[in-house]
């Protein structure tokens, strides 16, 4: 104001020369209270559009409509994605590392910052998912809203948490922004198939996402701030400190303090949206008061957002990172149809007993052959096969005791697993998921009748004795070709007698 007025008086003294010069009388000059009076009559969002710009003071006095506000749990989610303003130590499981699953973006970068990818019931304000990644896209998004919906408390227990974080359920709607992670057809895709409506927010309106939009600057406040090599805003702010040379928890260590903040700290206080009242109470009393949509199930969470491979059906059936899926039904489709192409294969990476399989008579649930591989993750299943061949070597690894053993190995791993399982674990992308394609079929070796080769990943032949090389097979060609027969059907065209050779 004080500006404004000398800025005035300036022009009103230019006024009166002008007058002066005309012969006419000189104006009397208003008192600054006078012209503060009149600033202060302004309407505030004109004083902001006028020092902030219109785009800010838009934002500032935007409204939504109360009728607009859930009622429920899970009513309505909203999901963003946020750059974490820490530095991390790009250190991840040596595994992942020599697979090129968590590979840094250049060899010689040893720390950066993550993404988090969070949603939020609006209703109860209660953390539904939390997923860290190196790089935010639609695979991370896809993973985030399945998490939102399957409980979490094993997560918690791994991170120290006194309570268990078991906020889940069917969601509704999700509300997102126009960011590539949510207008990629897969991730819509995917919320479709489990009956959730997806709203996409207006771009450049955050505020109509303003649950998620606050809780991210309550994770820098309450969490993020407490630990060194924290980023800022503006170089203003930084000064000297320099936020990579401080850098000190890992990526994993992250994620344990971001879950322990959330489910001990966050949901048990007061939040002003709840008129005082904490987020977990705001969830137990709705959940008691108009209940919580159940979660979907086993084979419902692996069809809507399960990992989507293609695959040839086979006489031994699926095979699928050196694990094989058989069923009656998956079979006949051999019989019945004349395949002309791979099918689409889609697997839970948290599960891999059971997969799906897209056939002309719909999607099949089939088995994995080996019944130890239920309830087994993908990541369990790769960290057991590298131990086991670099132990043991390929040939080696025939033997019935070594698979034996690599079947308990494999129970104990998914024990470990669980028992270190936080949100900063590998989120399998199309781009790694073909280093895992690479990676499983670097190793063929002679076909073993006493061993079927699933667990520890000896990518046999499939119908001839050894690889590639049907006339070496001698007899045992002959023998699979006339077993395999019975199955081709009455045809005479001799392109599935071929097919089988060529496999």
């Amino acid at each position: 104001m004080e500006k404004v007025y000398r800025e005035f008086v300036e022009h009103f003294n230019d006024l009166n020369e002008v007058r002066a010069e005309k012969g006419l009388p000189a104006l009397p000059l208003p008192s600054k209270a006078a012209m503060r009076a009149e600033i202060r009559k302004l309407a505030p969002y004109h004083v902001d559009a006028g020092r902030r710009g219109v785009s800010f003071a838009k934002k500032k006095y935007a409204y939504i409509q109360g009728k607009h506000d859930p009622e429920w749990p899970l009513q309505l989610v909203e999901m963003d994605e946020w750059q974490v303003s820490l530095q991390t130590l790009l250190q991840g499981n040596p595994v992942w590392e020599g697979l090129g699953i968590t590979a840094k973006k250049r060899l010689d970068e040893e720390v950066g910052r993550m993404q988090l990818s969070a949603a939020i019931d609006v209703r109860t304000k209660c953390i539904l998912a939390m997923q860290l990644a190196r790089t935010a896209t639609t695979d991370l998004a896809i993973a985030t809203l399945k998490m939102a919906m399957t409980d979490k408390s094993d997560i918690a227990k791994v991170a120290g948490c006194d309570h268990p974080w078991d906020m889940a359920g069917r969601i509704q709607m999700v509300r997102v922004d126009n960011g590539p992670a949510y207008v990629a057809g897969a991730f819509s895709t995917a919320a479709i198939d489990a009956g959730i409506a997806v709203d996409y927010a207006v771009a450049g309106a955050p505020y109509l996402r303003g649950s998620i939009e606050r809780v991210f600057s309550s994770f820098h406040t309450g969490v993020i701030s407490l630990f060194e090599g924290r980023t800022f805003t503006n170089v203003v702010e930084k000064g000297d400190y320099e936020a990579e040379a401080r850098a000190s928890l890992t990526i994993e260590e992250l994620g344990r303090a971001l879950v322990r903040w959330v489910v001990d700290v966050y949901h048990n206080t007061p939040h002003e949206g709840l008129g005082g009242q904490t987020p977990r109470n705001c969830w137990l009393s709705l959940r008691k008061k108009v209940g919580v949509p159940l979660s979907p199930n086993e084979d419902a969470m692996r069809a809507c957002f399960g990992i989507t491979v293609e695959r040839d059906l086979r006489s031994e059936g699926i095979q699928l990172y050196c694990n094989k899926y058989q069923s009656p039904e998956l079979q006949s489709v051999r019989r019945e149809f004349r395949l002309r192409k791979k099918l689409r294969v889609r697997f839970d990476p948290d599960d891999l007993g059971y997969i799906s399989v897209e056939t002309p008579k719909g999607w099949l649930k089939v088995p994995c052959t080996v019944q130890e591989m239920h309830g087994i993750p993908l990541e369990v299943h790769v960290e057991n096969r590298q131990c086991m061949l670099a132990r043991y070597g390929e040939e080696a690894a025939r033997s019935a005791p070594i698979v034996n053993k690599a079947l308990a190995d494999l129970r104990r791993l998914a024990d470990e697993s669980r028992a270190r399982r936080g949100i900063a674990s590998p989120v399998f992308t199309a781009t790694n998921l073909a280093h895992l394609d690479a990676h499983f079929s670097d190793d063929r070796v002679r076909v073993d009748e006493a061993f079927d080769g699933d667990i520890l990943g000896l990518d046999e032949p499939d119908d001839v004795g050894v690889a590639g090389d049907p006339e070496a097979a001698g007899e045992t060609t002959t023998s699979l070709v006339r077993d395999t027969m019975p199955f081709l059907g009455d045809d005479d065209d001799d392109d599935d007698f071929e097919y089988v050779l060529e496999d």
